[in-house]
Order: C-alpha cells, then sequence, then structure tokens
C-alpha cells in the first residue's frame, strides 16, 4: 500500500484494534479491513487466512490508516452505517468517497447476479459447483418451493444427514 488512507466514521475509533492479534478482532478492525482491501483489492475469506493480519506487511499497511468520527454523519443513523474513507496517494493527490447504505443495505440492495456472485465465492472450496447451482436455482425460484426446507436440505446436502 503506497498511500496513507485516513477513514472518517460515525462508528467509535477503536485504538485497541489498529493490531488485530485473531481473526475475530481482525474482522472487525477498521484497520486491517481498509489495509487489506487496498493491498489485496478485496475483502473475502482470502483475506481471513490464518495469520494474515500478523504479518510485517498488513501490519505496515495498517499503521498508516488513521480511524475517526465525524459527528456530520450521524444525521443518517440510526439504520445506515456511514462512513468516508479517504486515501491520499504519494503525489498529494486524494481520492473520497462517501458511503451511508452498504451494499446489501436494503437502501443498496444487491443484483441477483451480485448476490450469486457472493454466494458462489463464500461456497468455493466447500460446497461442489454442481450443488451451487442446484441451490441458485431453487433460490431463484423460492416463491414457487412447497417449503424452504428443500432449499436447507440442498444446502446442508452432506454435511448434516437432512437429505
Amino acid at each position: 500500500v503506497m498511500a496513507d488512507i485516513p477513514i472518517v466514521s460515525a462508528q467509535v475509533a477503536d485504538e485497541q484494534r489498529r493490531y488485530p492479534a485473531s481473526r475475530e478482532s481482525a474482522d472487525h478492525s477498521f484497520y486491517y479491513l481498509a489495509a487489506a482491501a487496498l493491498s489485496d483489492g478485496a475483502i473475502s475469506e482470502a483475506q481471513f487466512a490464518p495469520g494474515r493480519w500478523l504479518q510485517s506487511e498488513m501490519r505496515e499497511a495498517m499503521a498508516r490508516v488513521s480511524v475517526r468520527t465525524d459527528a456530520s454523519l450521524n444525521k443518517y443513523t440510526p439504520g445506515s452505517y456511514p462512513a468516508v474513507v479517504k486515501l491520499i496517494l504519494q503525489s498529494g493527490e486524494s481520492r473520497e468517497v462517501e458511503v451511508i447504505f452498504p451494499k446489501g443495505h436494503p437502501n443498496n440492495r444487491m443484483s441477483p447476479a451480485e448476490v450469486e456472485a457472493k454466494f458462489r465465492a463464500c461456497a468455493r472450496g466447500r460446497v461442489p459447483s454442481a450443488r451451487q447451482e442446484k441451490v441458485i436455482g431453487k433460490a431463484r425460484e423460492l416463491e414457487k418451493l412447497a417449503s424452504v426446507a428443500e432449499l436447507m436440505n440442498d444446502l446442508a446436502e452432506g454435511e448434516t444427514g437432512l437429505n
């Protein structure tokens, strides 16, 4: 990461989470999430590989992230998770994005294609491709199912003996 990354959040700036020591603290750390997203271009299961947050390049990137509260974002709460992310490049140029409603919030819905892509990404390596497609097919026609148990059985197939 070649930039300083101030993050402004209406939530509490939690200095104790600057250097997470566990997966649990890493997935709640603004510092780690910002550093990992900029380093890797995404936040997915891969960013939570054991000890990723302890690696020296991640710790260096987290050290360059700042988190502040911004009272001007309070007008969007409750019911939202507003944040402003500002990236300052080495050239001094800056980029800023404000997100009032995160993707997946009722006011910023995911498209069916985005939901399917997220399911596939989460299921990759855990659920065989054929079963993923079966689950997606049933989810697309959920209102036609006699019971949601049909979908749940497909999700749990081979895992709990529900089939």
